[in-house]
Order: C-alpha cells, then structure tokens, then sequence
C-alpha cells in the first residue's frame, strides 16, 4: 500500500525562497521522470519524517495536491542538513506500479551464528542491495538467515535467496557478513591503540635542540652550585 504525502506547488524557487520554506515547516521538493514535466513542490517536513525519515529503504509514495491529483513516485535522493540531520531537499521520481527500477534495498541479519557462540563476533559488511524489481514489488528489506555462520565463515550475495521477480545487480562475491575470530578482533584493537600512540608522540612537542657552538644555559639550582670565580 502506497504512502500518501500532501504537498503543494511552488510559485517561485531559489534559495530565499527555499529558506522561507524551511522556516515553516516545508521542504523543498522536485518530481521529475516519466517524460513529464518537472514540477517543484512541497512537503511538510514534520509529516516526510513521520511517514518516511531516515529509511534507505524505496517505498510506493502518493502525492496528493491541492486539486487532490495523485502523483506515483518514490524518493529519489534526499539532502540532509550536516550538522541538524533535518531534511533540507527531497527529490521525487514518478513511477508506474509495473513499471521495472533498480532500486537499493536493506539488508537485515536475522539470527545468532554458530561462531558467535563460540566467542567469534559478527561483522556485517554489506547494507543494502541493488535490485531491479517492479515498482508494486519492491520488498521493504531482504531478511538473511546467519545462524549456519561458524568462525572464520562468510556469506556471500551469491548464496542468498532472492523473490524470482527480482533481478540483483550487486555483484555475487560480494561479502554480505562474516564471523571473525575473537583473536583477529583484538589484534585489530592492538594495532588501533599502537597507532594512535604512534599518532601522539608524532603530534606531541620536541624537546628544542641547541645549536652547534651555543652551550645550554643552566638551570637555576646548577647556577647556585656553581661558585663565582674571584
């Protein structure tokens, strides 16, 4: 079931505007694609948030107008602000509900792996994958099972079960998660802590050298045990 957003058109564009936008509550949008015409809009970024946030993940979208006309879209690309996380840019592209898209989708781990047990520590190394799938299909996630994992055992794009209507495009040796031994974990840390020591000393002040032909003048308590000649 797709999402519904309301938005509305906007008259005049540019970074002023799109500032007085931000400062009610709006973000600036685009809708584009399908050999329409591009259209500029906006969203009420506190309802975006609510019904979309942070998820990488592609969902069906309705954009509902003024005039109530739907729009079919899914989130292209949003541009978030470095320091707040707000949302500062949306773009939309339309699609059709058979229409066929590559589209990137998350990947989550389900289970505890039979090298965890033993002490061993999982690492995911793959988040998401490049799938071409109709819009209507597009699966909210791919859950992978990890619990036949043992130590030093990885899984692979290739030994993943995917829905026959889904095309990956993300290449099949690429590693999805692995279960590294506790030992290579510490080594790891070793080699992080002597590093950053290594980084302290190269940052840290030298001691001043003293030129050739100049002696070093002293300290207060050598200066009084040395008596003054006649």
């Amino acid at each position: 079931m797709a999402i519904t957003l309301k938005v509305e058109n906007r008259e005049r564009i540019g970074t002023r505007e799109a500032k007085r936008h931000r400062r009610q509550g709006l973000v600036p949008a685009i809708v584009y694609g399908r050999e329409a015409e591009q259209l500029s809009i906006t969203v009420r970024e506190q309802e975006f948030m609510d019904k979309i946030g942070y998820s990488p993940s592609t969902k069906m979208i309705s954009l509902l107008d003024k005039s109530k006309k739907k729009t079919q879209v899914i989130v292209k690309d949003v541009q978030w602000h470095m320091l707040t996380d707000r949302p500062m840019h949306i773009d939309f592209l339309r699609v059709s509900a058979d229409q066929r898209i590559t589209v990137p989708v998350i990947l989550v781990l389900e289970g505890t792996p039979e090298g965890v047990t033993m002490g061993g520590v999982l690492e995911q190394v793959l988040r998401d994958l490049e799938l071409e799938v109709k819009v209507s299909d597009i699966p909210e996630k791919i859950s992978v099972d990890v619990t036949e994992l043992g130590l030093g055992d990885s899984l692979h794009v290739g030994d993943l079960s995917l829905p026959e209507e889904v095309l990956c495009h993300t290449p099949e040796d690429s590693v999805v998660a692995t279960v590294v031994a506790p030992s290579v974990v510490v080594e790891e840390e070793k080699e992080e802590e002597e590093e950053e020591i290594l980084e302290g000393v190269v940052e840290g002040e030298e001691p001043a050298e003293v030129e050739e032909g100049e002696e070093e003048e002293p300290s207060e308590k050598e200066a009084e045990e040395t008596p003054e000649e006649d």
